[in-house]
């Protein structure tokens, strides 16, 4: 029942800001579940909410962006994809925890982001991967550079995550 109140609040604040649900999923299901349990389900959910809003959101999509940044995610999906089958679950809980700590400091003292190198970027991209790999969260997906500002006012989906 938990299990079920937990994705209905997940989807609620994705509909609402348009991402979050792997957040807010992960965080209140990961107290009495471990996450190499969850991730599998929550993208299983995940799939038809994230297919709809990548058909709403085609003619937007800028392969120059998206494209080079889904190939580094993919490289590094895999690695995490095995971390989290056999690493240790409380070591992966602390991960995670520490992963929404420091996204919401970011938000909180967001700033002006200044373009970043390709070498960087590229790192970021595969660290993506890890942690979609890992927990399902894309929010590294995100450019981090600031062409995606500039090229469009639309907020950027990462659709294989959430």
């Amino acid at each position: 029942m938990l299990l079920a109140l937990t994705v209905v609040l997940a989807y609620y604040v994705k509909g609402v800001c348009g991402f979050g649900n792997t957040l807010v999923f992960t965080s209140i299901a990961g107290l009495r579940t471990d996450i190499s349990q969850l991730t599998p389900l929550d993208l299983l959910v995940g799939f038809v909410p994230n297919a709809l809003i990548a058909w709403r959101d085609r003619k937007n999509a800028c392969f120059r962006i998206w494209g080079p940044l889904a190939l580094m995610v993919l490289a590094g999906d895999i690695p995490g994809a095995l971390l989290l089958k056999y690493g240790d679950a409380h070591i992966l809980k602390i991960g995670f925890g520490v992963l929404v700590i420091l996204l919401a400091l970011d938000m909180l003292l967001q700033r002006e982001k200044k373009p970043i190198g390709k070498v960087p970027s590229i790192l970021l991209g595969i660290v993506a991967g890890l942690v979609c790999g890992m927990y399902g969260v894309g929010a590294l997906c995100q450019p981090r550079h600031g062409q995606q500002r500039k090229l469009s006012r639309q907020p950027v989906h990462c659709v294989h995550a959430g």
